[in-house]
């Protein structure tokens, strides 16, 4: 449709269905732009009446009238107050571009989306998705200056680096850590080529060989335990008595000085005393103990050696050759 020529609908024509509500203008901005793009009538949002030539001001007027009238009809009304006395595209487009557009709290609300970016699985094609989108957005605010832009450009990789999972850390410091700093096309081919870590797997193979080895210490332990029980295999040759050699009797040496020492220190406390004469029957009594005890250790002592001795001792007793 030529640009001069009037406009003619059919029914009810609407640029779009999700209407301006003061928080969706980039979608809603993006809608009115492919919808005037596509009828050929994008030259109304980008300049005015003045800019047309006269043999043609008419006719573009007429049709400015209609394509505006479709535009009020994309806002809400509450909204469509404050843009109702601009009754041509590109004044009521630059309206709303300035309300809406440089709103101050789109803008943080845009700039803290990309700050809060965080990647929580290993989703790379999702990932950069979501990060370009609040990129893009965000460019919306920016100057057109072409050193700011580079800086920026800088600045949104840093951001998408930062929300990186922790699982591919040493992908990010390889991109600081370079001569180069890529731009934010560079860094998403770099990034979409990187291949999933298998930490979970890797997690999985080592556990079991660090049960196996832990119990493998831990049967090594008891045996050790074992070992230590070996020596309750002693036997005294002096008193009979499993658990100790003759050479750590206390029926034949007497208790150590410090067992002696607190043996009286609890005979001292105790209420009970020995009388004289009680006395003297335990003595009477350890004695006898004393001496059966030794009969008993001779008489054991001497059989076994007859019976280590074996029948030929017997036949050299008894003159045998």
């Amino acid at each position: 449709m030529a640009s001069g020529s009037a406009l003619s609908f059919s029914g009810s024509p609407s640029i779009t269905s999700e209407k301006l509500n003061g928080k969706n203008y980039m979608s809603w901005s993006a809608a009115v732009e492919m919808w005037f793009l596509g009828q050929g009538r994008y030259d109304h949002l980008e300049q005015d009446e003045s800019q047309v030539p006269s043999d043609k001001a008419e006719q573009w007027k007429q049709a400015d009238f209609q394509l505006c009238a479709l535009l009020w009809q994309s806002v809400e009304p509450r909204l469509l107050i404050s843009l109702r006395a601009f009754k041509t595209c590109h004044t009521f487009w630059k309206k709303a571009q300035s309300i809406y557009a440089n709103d101050i709290q789109r803008l943080y609300d845009t700039a803290n989306k990309l700050a809060c970016l965080k990647m929580t699985d290993h989703d790379m094609v999702s990932f950069m998705t979501e990060a370009q989108a609040a990129v893009e957005e965000l460019r919306m605010f920016l100057e057109s200056s072409e050193d700011i832009k580079k800086k920026l450009d800088q600045y949104y990789m840093v951001m998408i680096l930062r929300a990186l999972h922790p699982d591919l850390n040493h992908i990010r410091d390889q991109l600081l850590t370079s001569h180069e700093v890529p731009s934010l096309e560079a860094l998403t081919t770099r990034l979409l080529r990187v291949p999933v870590p298998q930490s979970q797997e890797t997690h999985e193979t080592i556990e079991p060989s660090v049960m196996v080895a832990t119990r493998g210490r831990g049967r090594g332990t008891r045996g050790g335990g074992r070992g230590g029980r070996g020596g309750r295999g002693r036997q005294c040759s002096y008193c009979n008595r499993m658990g100790h050699t003759q050479e750590n009797c206390y029926s034949l040496h007497g208790f150590p000085s410090k067992t002696a020492n607190i043996s009286q220190a609890e005979t001292s406390t105790s209420n009970s005393k020995f009388t004289e004469e009680e006395y003297q029957e335990y003595l009477r009594l350890k004695s006898n103990s004393l001496a059966q005890s030794s009969q008993s250790s001779s008489t054991s002592t001497a059989c076994i050696s007859q019976s280590m001795a074996g029948p030929n001792s017997w036949e050299r007793g008894s003159g045998r050759q």
